[in-house]
Formats: C-alpha cells, sequence, structure tokens
C-alpha cells in the first residue's frame, strides 16, 4: 500500500478539537484512552539502527506486469496510490478522481469506483488508501473529510465522517480504524469508529512535540492480513511500528537527519512510500544520493532492524505497493504514466 509525501504541501488544514469517550483529565482528554506514543528515552534504546551503509540485496528486475505506458493510451491521467490485497493491485488516479481495481495476474481492469465531487460516491482527494481483513478499501478523502469504505465488488458500503478534521493516513482494524490527524494541536493517532466518533487516542512523541506542525504529518502502512503497521516523519529519521495499539518497536531509516526547526521547502524528504509484505517493511528512499527514488529499504517488523537494500531500474518512482515474492508495483510517468510489476530477480 503506497503513501506519497506530494499531498502533503497542500493540505494546511488545523484539526478540529477531540471528543474523547469516557472520563477526561484535566486537560480535556480522554483518561481512558491515552495511549502514549513512544519518547526518545523510553524505547530508543530498543531497536536504534544506524547502519554504516546500505547492503543491496539485489538490482535485477522481472516485469511481471504493465499498465498504461502507451502515448494513446487513456487508462491513467494522474496515479498516486497504490495498494494491494489478494490477487488485486489497485490504483487511484488523482486527476480522475477514481480508484481502479486490476487482477494482478493478468492486468484486467475489474472495475472503476468514484468521480469528481462530494456526494456519496464521488472523491475529492484521497491521502491514503488500505484494507480491511475482507479486502474492503478504506479511502481517506482529506477534502470531503471523511473514509469512504468500498467492497471487494467495488460497491460502496459505508461513509465514515471525520467530524471535519483532516488526516493523513487510514489504519483499518475490524470495525475501526487508526488515523492520523493533520494540525498543530493534533494527537499522534487517534482512532475512530464506524460512525466517526473518537474511540482512543496516542500523543505525540516527546521528539516531535517541538517540530513544527508539517514536519509532523506522517506516513503509514498496515500488514495485509495482520495487526502490525508500521508509521514515520517522511521529513525525520525515526520510525514506529504497532502491533494494533501498542507500541512494538522504535527504528531509524538507514538515511536521514532531523527536519530543520522552521519550515524550509528545501529539506530533503527521507521516505516518498512504504508497504508491508507479511513483517518486513519497504520504504522507497529519496534523500540526497544519486538513487533518490530507486532505492527500496527494507526493514524488519519485529524489532525495527535494517535489513537490507533492493536498487530499482533507472527511473524515478513515485508510488508504490508490494506483494510476496517480494514483488513491487511503482509508478512513474516516462513520458505518459505508468504502473509496473517488477519482482527481484533469481540470480543466474
Amino acid at each position: 500500500m503506497s503513501r506519497l509525501t506530494s499531498a502533503l504541501a497542500a493540505v494546511v488544514v488545523a484539526s478540529a478539537p477531540l471528543v474523547g469517550c469516557g472520563s477526561h483529565d484535566e486537560a480535556g482528554r480522554s483518561a481512558a484512552s491515552k495511549t502514549a506514543a513512544p519518547s526518545s528515552a523510553e524505547v530508543a534504546a530498543k531497536a536504534r539502527q544506524e547502519p554504516a551503509r546500505r547492503r543491496v540485496a539485489s538490482s535485477r528486475w522481472d516485469t511481471v506486469l504493465v499498465l498504461g505506458g502507451q502515448v494513446q493510451d487513456t487508462l491513467f491521467r494522474q496515479p498516486r496510490r497504490l495498494g494491494v490485497f489478494g490477487d488485486r493491485l489497485y490504483v487511484y488516479d488523482y486527476l480522475d478522481h477514481r480508484l481502479l481495481a486490476f487482477d494482478r495476474s493478468n492486468g484486467k481492469l475489474q472495475w472503476m469506483y468514484g468521480r469528481n465531487g462530494k456526494g456519496p460516491d464521488e472523491i475529492g482527494n484521497v491521502l491514503d488508501l488500505d484494507f480491511g481483513s475482507d479486502g474492503a478499501v478504506w479511502l481517506n478523502d482529506a477534502v470531503a473529510n471523511r473514509l469512504a469504505i468500498v467492497a471487494p465488488d467495488g460497491a460502496r458500503r459505508k461513509l465514515v465522517p471525520l467530524g471535519g478534521r483532516t488526516v493523513r493516513d487510514v489504519v483499518p482494524f475490524g470495525r475501526t480504524a487508526i488515523v492520523t490527524p493533520i494540525g498543530a494541536s493534533a494527537p499522534f493517532w487517534i482512532e475512530v469508529d464506524e460512525s466517526g466518533a473518537v474511540t482512543d487516542s496516542a500523543r505525540v512523541p516527546k521528539e516531535f512535540r517541538g517540530l513544527n506542525w508539517f514536519y509532523r504529518q506522517t506516513m503509514a502502512s498496515k500488514q495485509a492480513n495482520g495487526t502490525l503497521w508500521a508509521v514515520l516523519l517522511p521529513w525525520a529519521r525515526p520510525f514506529f511500528v504497532w502491533d494494533g495499539k501498542h507500541l512494538r518497536c522504535r527504528g531509524e531509516l538507514i538515511e536521514g537527519r532531523p527536519p530543520p526547526a522552521v519550515v524550509d521547502q528545501s529539506a530533503p524528504v527521507w521516505a516518498v512510500a512504504t508497504a508491508i509484505v507479511d513483517s518486513t517493511l519497504y520504504i522507497l528512499a529519496k534523500g540526497e544520493t544519486d538513487k533518490a527514488l530507486r532505492t527500496l529499504d527494507a526493514y524488519s517488523m519485529r524489532d525495527c532492524r535494517y535489513l537490507e537494500s533492493y536498487l530499482l531500474p533507472a527511473k524515478k518512482f513515485k508510488a508504490m505497493a508490494a506483494a510476496r515474492g517480494p514483488t513491487f508495483y511503482v509508478e512513474f510517468e516516462d513520458p505518459v504514466p505508468t504502473v509496473i510489476g517488477l519482482r527481484a530477480a533469481k540470480p543466474r
């Protein structure tokens, strides 16, 4: 499931106040739901990894799927979100405001959902997509301030209002979802039920509380059929792995440094997309190397250790999803939008 930072800068909307559940403390927070995100003092020693350099496991690839890519092709206008669940590849097209479902085995289009607007079956701007355990697609529509749940057959199942909040990521868990709000006073994440009511929240880690809210925007991915999920800040170096609402470990990107104290449009972005296969977190790195937007770094979700890296072909990729193999689905424009599936080639 892909995550992309290009839309982040355009979102300049503070989150609405939280409506908590249960008893409240003096600050108005739910005393029963103050799940604390980690501080550096609490968990930094568990999984800090600062390898001296990347270890490239593979730079040879077999192409297993090609979608679009022809000048006369009108399949895509600007694909910006990719996701994989089972035998399906999902592509959200930013300019067409629609979600497309493809058969991964042959590339055949299965169905399309959405059009521009704020109506029941319309989409404004999807910042993230992820999947429920049954394969339903959860779309985070930042324009409509809601989550749209689309069934595996392409029919709308439910719309979840977010109370005017703008959120960056959606991580579904059964009948609830964890979302990451955008705003200066926003928590690190909140949990909402299908009515949009807040049922839990986590404080921003201490190390990030002094950051400008712009740099506190997040990027998250979840296991397709599991409870592990990961969240990072694209302009910072740490990342966190959670098992449901329980913190599992804290790690460090192999390349990165803290963001500046004030917003600087030239500040480097260290990660542009993430995907999870089983218990491995893959991050499409940007950074400051000549391999920007071509390097996939792999991390263990058991202890947040850096594992290895993959070097993609000589393109500038903008979105990513992944499946077992591992097989990576990536998007680029050369000269027209193309989505390809790449599987690491076996040694000759």
